[in-house]
């Protein structure tokens, strides 16, 4: 199996109940606001903001305007979706700005799939009922099934279905990943005014090693973890602020929606090695407790090229590089610089490919003894003797 160390694993051990804790404030005096929920109590404790327990007179779970928050969650379970059938709704997002019916070149002759989580990557209905325009276009158009078309990109199931006929179950294999700590996603919510509306917010991703020795076939509430070296901009600082993988976004709703320009590294695990998917322009969603301690609804897509599958294939997995290539035609949905296939070419060149995958996260909390390491400590959940430096300290 690649060694941790190389790479952030948001492993497409693809299903993306959120935990949370806060990092902050720190002690301040009573600060007289309104707690956030609508409580009528203000503060009359001397410590925290608000933090819902002691500290005012309204509602537990209050927040009162003041320092923003940071919130710590690790992912607990990830999932594709169980089949690639275009009449029932998928995980991912609408990639292209089209909303295809499978039968016109600019879409790749594949139909898009639509979305129940987040309803604005399918086609708006208008209030007359009817499409506004045709596919193939920023519009939309009719169903056979007499509803209007979704946008959702996402080939993963698809693929998935193609692997598993040669024995490879990357469902199962990305679950078991999670579930045993074998892969720890980290997934830090900062610059939080509120958990239910906030216009501005940061999250960042790390791989994140277990810093706890017990009940390592499950992925429990409030435990701690320590932050992988790796996920870091450089291998010399320990700050966790200066994480690899930054997205914006806001709150909205308790829906929290982020993004990120540019890529991000899915690794999907194939029985040994993982395969790293670079995505482009990756999209998170994820639907926030009020009290901050899950997170349901989880939402992740975004495009991998063609190409980029078929090299790291070639290069990790070179006994499925030929079940690819056959795959590869099939589940290319979105053109990449202008063109979908071209088997012509040396090597072949494909489109792009839409990925989605749903997720939950639950709470954790970062290690104060040892919040970074380059090596996972000897004896915790999930630890690999074969990885590289894992001595621990």
């Amino acid at each position: 199996m690649l060694r941790r160390t190389n790479y952030l694993g948001l492993l497409l051990t693809s299903a993306f109940t959120l935990g949370v804790v806060a990092c902050g404030p720190g002690t301040v005096t009573p600060d007289g606001s309104t707690p956030r929920d609508g409580g009528t109590g203000n503060d009359t404790g001397t410590t925290g903001n608000d933090t819902g327990t002691t500290n005012d007179t309204g509602n537990p779970g209050d927040t009162a305007v003041g320092p923003s928050m940071s919130y710590a969650f690790v992912l607990d379970t990830v999932t594709i979706d169980a089949n690639d059938d275009t009449t029932r709704p998928h995980t991912g997002f609408n990639l292209d700005n089209l909303f295809s019916d499978g039968l016109s070149p600019n879409d790749c002759n594949t139909e898009d799939m639509y979305s129940t989580i987040d309803q604005d990557q399918n086609c708006n209905m208008p209030a007359n009922s009817v499409c506004p325009a045709a596919s193939g276009t920023t519009g939309c158009m009719w169903t056979a099934t007499n509803t209007c078309e979704g946008g959702v990109d996402n080939q993963l199931p698809k693929l998935a279905n193609t692997l598993q006929f040669t024995g490879m179950n990357i469902r199962t294999l990305l679950s078991d990943q999670i579930r045993t700590n074998r892969t720890a996603l980290l997934m830090r919510v900062t610059d939080v005014e509120s958990l239910v509306n906030d216009p501005s917010v940061t999250v960042k991703l790390y791989l994140a090693y277990p810093d706890f020795t017990t009940d390592c076939t499950m992925v429990a509430t409030d435990r701690e973890y320590t932050i992988a070296q790796a996920s870091l901009t450089s291998t010399t600082t320990t700050n966790i602020e200066d994480a690899t993988y930054v997205f914006q976004g806001s709150i909205s709703g308790g829906r929290l929606r982020v993004q990120r320009t540019g890529t991000f590294e899915l690794n999907i695990p194939t029985g040994g090695r993982n395969l790293p998917f670079p995505l482009v322009n990756p999209q998170i969603r994820v639907s926030l407790a009020a009290n901050g301690m899950t997170g349901t609804n989880g939402n992740l897509g975004g495009a991998v090229r063609g190409e980029a599958v078929r090299a790291a294939v070639q290069s990790l997995a070179p006994q499925f590089a030929s079940q690819v290539d056959q795959a590869l035609p099939s589940v290319a949905d979105m053109q990449d610089m202008g063109m979908c296939i071209n088997v012509q070419a040396t090597p072949p060149r494909y489109g792009a490919i839409g990925i989605g995958a749903g997720f939950t996260i639950t709470k954790a909390r970062i290690s104060t003894a040892r919040p970074v390491s380059s090596a996972q400590r000897a004896g915790t959940c999930g630890f690999d003797p074969g990885d590289a430096g894992t001595s621990g300290g």
